[in-house]
């Protein structure tokens, strides 16, 4: 079936939904890559099986662990901003927090735990921008190398 789709229009996602623990999640991660899928994966760990809830924890551990391994990781987690920013910190590319239940159709369910955080979508590359930011606005030597880089 793989090789029906074509690699040069299509990008395949492996993703870790199904998986219980960090270690079924990381495994999972490994054997798409050696089937040849993107180094980009959704990375999913379920931490209850009634509710679907990710298991925080056993998603940061995985993160860690396949960031090192160059994965680019897309976790999907708690609403919990502290998690969130630990994700970030490990070197996740985005964090995609659940609203509701998985399925509910029910929309942010805790607007509370959803508010608009100072670097929201900036990635964890946000200091390397800040710190071009303020060399532009200094008039520094490196200014035009800054400008050139955003």
């Amino acid at each position: 079936m793989l090789d029906s789709v074509d690699r040069a229009r299509h990008t395949l996602l492996p993703n870790t939904a199904g998986c219980y623990t960090a270690e079924e999640a990381i495994r999972t991660c490994r054997l798409a890559r050696e089937l040849g899928m993107a180094d980009m994966v959704k990375l999913e760990v379920i931490g209850d099986p009634q509710t679907l809830f990710p298991d925080g924890p056993a998603t940061l551990e995985a993160a860690r662990v396949l960031v090192k391994e160059g994965f680019v990781v897309l976790p999907y987690c708690t609403d919990d901003p502290i998690l969130a920013q630990r994700l970030e910190d490990v070197g996740c590319a985005a964090v995609m927090p659940l609203a509701a239940p998985i399925g509910s159709g029910l929309g942010i369910r805790n607007p509370v735990q959803h508010p608009h955080h100072p670097r929201a979508g900036q990635g964890p590359d946000h200091r390397r921008r800040r710190r071009r930011h303020r060399l532009r606005r200094r008039g520094s030597r490196w200014s035009s190398a800054a400008t050139a880089c955003s």
